[in-house]
């Protein structure tokens, strides 16, 4: 199947493309699952159709991609969030995580934030703070990275807690994460709770 021309360049949907990846090259499964879940967040590429392409394939060659579908439709935007989704669901005794919903103020229904992680009964935010996804400058000159970090200030400033975390604590340091997480479910839930509602999550 060729997606378009381009003179004498031929190119295949991005969905033909991830699996041939993973059949005919050497991907590693980690970076499979990024690759996948980067194209689908991109837009370049929709979960149906990639679900048509991973039926079509050996089961034990697409592992990696069919992960990255299933992390994106679970609700995460990058890997490292995919991670944090293993993470919380390898913990049932957890509260109830809510993946990229979009926080507003309710009294005034100012935006506050779309945390990587939401603990709706607890008031908690977490947020994967990465350089590599949050780097460079925005279209007003700004720093990315330092409005990045310094928007978790709003979540705060109505009362809620938040954890911050990188993607390589969360690769190589999981039961850092989990422990810093303890202590704060430990405390138990914000007292009092951030007046804050929660949306449907933002759009991809």
């Amino acid at each position: 199947m060729v997606a378009r021309r381009d003179g004498t360049l031929r190119t295949a949907p991005a969905a033909r493309a991830l699996v041939d990846a993973a059949c005919l090259e050497e991907v590693s499964p980690r970076d499979l699952e990024a690759l996948t879940i980067a194209v689908l967040q991109r837009g370049l590429g929709r979960p149906e159709e990639l679900d048509h392409e991973l039926w079509q394939r050996p089961t034990d060659t697409v592992q990696g991609v069919r992960a990255g579908l299933q992390a994106f439709v679970g609700g995460a935007w990058s890997r490292p969030e995919a991670v944090l989704r293993q993470l919380w669901d390898s913990r049932p005794d957890l509260p109830a995580l809510l993946t990229n919903c979009r926080i507003v103020h309710a009294p005034t229904g100012r935006f506050l934030g779309c945390p990587d992680g939401w603990l709706p009964s607890w008031g908690v935010a977490i947020q994967v703070h990465s350089r590599q996804f949050h780097q460079g400058v925005d279209d007003q000159g700004g720093d990315r990275w330092a409005d990045t970090v310094e928007k978790d200030a709003l979540l705060v400033g109505v009362g809620a807690r938040v954890i911050g975390v990188s993607p390589w604590t969360l690769h190589a340091r999981p039961r850092r994460f989990l422990a810093r997480v303890d202590e704060v479910v430990a405390l138990g839930p914000a007292s009092p709770m951030p007046d804050v509602r929660v949306l449907e999550s933002a759009p991809r």
